[in-house]
């Protein structure tokens, strides 16, 4: 990230992680919970951040994309990943309803959970509440100063945020007041969910993906 991307939104940001060091290895805190944060998508990619809290930090240490696979799939990268789990948080369309799941919404499912590596993995989602882009953008601005990236793990999620920027507009010659949806989008609106997540008063790790992811 030698140049910031025209029009990205944490370009700023970014320009201070790298120049701190804040993007690189990190120390072990195995012994910390994790929690994950995901943009589910039908038929779309679905992007996961996973993030430890160490004191009034964030370390983000790793990420996961990928598209065209079900739940099922991405409750088997979790388990293993073999973290130990604390919260897992989803945007509000986690309680839409699924037709050709019997109209039962994912965080339903989740929450029955699969039969994976002959254990039962369930997934008790926490939602996080509703709230505009440009809200979210500025948490994620706020958060991402308290933040420390593995930068092997999170190569792909890095590029997503350090991409996500304004849509052109041609005609009149000027950025439009919205993201620009491509490739970059998922990760970054899974962050902008962590970023909302973690905006209210210290979040609570219980641990509850039982035999639990």
């Amino acid at each position: 990230f030698q140049q910031s991307v025209e029009g990205a939104y944490y370009a700023k940001q970014f320009m201070q992680l790298y120049a701190k060091g804040r993007i690189g290895d990190l120390p072990d805190n195995s012994h910390l919970p994790v929690m994950t944060i995901w943009d589910i998508g039908v038929g779309d990619s679905t992007a996961i951040w996973f993030v430890r809290q160490v004191g009034t930090e964030y370390h983000v240490i790793d990420y996961y994309e990928n598209s065209g696979e079900g739940l099922r799939h991405y409750m088997k990268v979790l388990k293993d990943r073999g973290y130990t789990y604390g919260q897992h948080f989803a945007p509000h369309d986690i309680d839409n309803r699924e037709f050709g799941s019997d109209a039962q919404s994912r965080r339903e499912i989740a929450r029955k959970g699969y039969d994976i590596d002959g254990q039962r993995y369930t997934i008790n989602f926490t939602v996080v509440k509703r709230s505009s882009v440009d809200e979210g953008i500025e948490a994620a601005r706020e958060v991402l100063t308290k933040c420390a990236f593995d930068a092997d793990k999170c190569e792909k999620g890095l590029s997503c945020l350090e991409n996500y920027r304004k849509e052109w507009d041609d005609k009149r010659g000027c950025w439009k007041d919205r993201p620009l949806h491509d490739w970059s989008s998922h990760g970054a609106d899974a962050f902008r969910y962590f970023a909302q997540a973690v905006g209210k008063p210290k979040p609570a790790f219980s641990t509850n993906l039982r035999t639990t992811l």
